[in-house]
């Protein structure tokens, strides 16, 4: 839910039954440390719950996710021991972390706090993964981490980032010196085929030019609909307004300043009037963010 231009609001409940073909008398369907989802055998459940506030105010961002269930009672369950550090301060906390976006390249963007791995292949909440339960290799691998990340967006599908961290998957310390990570990401724009860009019941040709909604054709102008691709092509990060103008206007172009908000003024209008569940969003001062409202 958009709570006005800055604040995003959003929870979910997550509950399972489970049953283990070896019908453990424990009730616990993994070993000790496992079993982040569907961990109780022959019962219903409750394996996470989850409030999730998410703000963003020019290049100011936060973000803070509380859960409850048995899952973040698993992946806590590691947590070294001591004052104000352990499972019990800390299994109510998903991600808690503030950011700032500095404008160089495409944006550099530090953050501080507990934040997801950038290492695995899979997340702690269950309903965005693949498969509902986990491989082994997914479940001690480390889905959080706590410190301070830099993040680098180099180009469109280059992201290079820096991670000094308190260790792995535990947000206590108990190392003499800190963690060090790197991170480098591609993402290719567009997808495998770069042919067809999808947000929601959005759908855009990017070879015929056509878009849809729901099924349905949506003529837009030509810079419109160059926006929408590149909204689209970076859809859940903020597409900085200075690269929004270069996109759409070439070097000979007279640019006026408010020429990028009129044309998102227009697009943001007939999505909404085509009943598009993807949603235009502005982040003050920095650019424009696409998501998709139905997720």
């Amino acid at each position: 839910m958009q709570v006005g231009d800055t604040v995003t609001v959003s929870g979910y409940v997550d509950v399972y039954y489970g049953w283990a073909t070896n019908r453990p008398l424990s009730g616990a369907a993994f070993t000790d440390g496992a079993g982040t989802t569907a961990k109780r055998s022959d019962e219903f459940s409750l394996n996470l719950a989850a409030f999730d506030l998410a703000l963003a105010q020019g290049p100011v961002s936060l973000r803070l996710v509380l859960n409850y269930g048995t899952s973040t009672e698993i992946v806590h369950g590691a947590e070294p021991t001591g004052a104000g550090i352990g499972r019990e301060a800390w299994k109510l906390v998903q991600q808690a972390y503030v950011g700032y976006r500095f404008d160089v390249r495409l944006g550099l963007l530090i953050e501080g706090g507990i934040f997801p791995s950038h290492i695995g292949f899979e997340v702690l909440p269950s309903k965005d993964n693949w498969t509902y339960t986990r491989a082994f290799m997914s479940d001690y691998s480390p889905y959080y981490q706590a410190g301070v990340r830099a993040l680098l967006q180099a180009t469109d599908a280059l992201t290079l980032g820096l991670h000094v961290l308190n260790g792995w998957q535990v947000i206590g310390e108990n190392n003499e010196w800190k963690t060090l990570g790197t991170q480098l990401a591609w993402r290719r724009p567009g997808g495998a085929l770069g042919v067809t860009l999808r947000a929601g019941n959005v759908v855009l040709d990017t070879v015929g030019r056509d878009v849809r909604v729901g099924g349905v054709p949506l003529q837009l102008p030509r810079r419109e609909c160059a926006l929408l691709e590149h909204l689209l092509r970076r859809q859940g990060r903020v597409v900085p307004k200075s690269v929004l103008e270069e996109k759409l206007y070439g070097i000979d172009d007279e640019l006026e300043s408010n020429a990028v908000p009129v044309h998102v003024h227009h697009l943001r209008r007939k999505l909404q009037e085509a009943a598009a569940t993807a949603e235009i969003h502005t982040v003050r001062g920095v650019g424009y963010l696409l998501t998709d409202g139905a997720a």
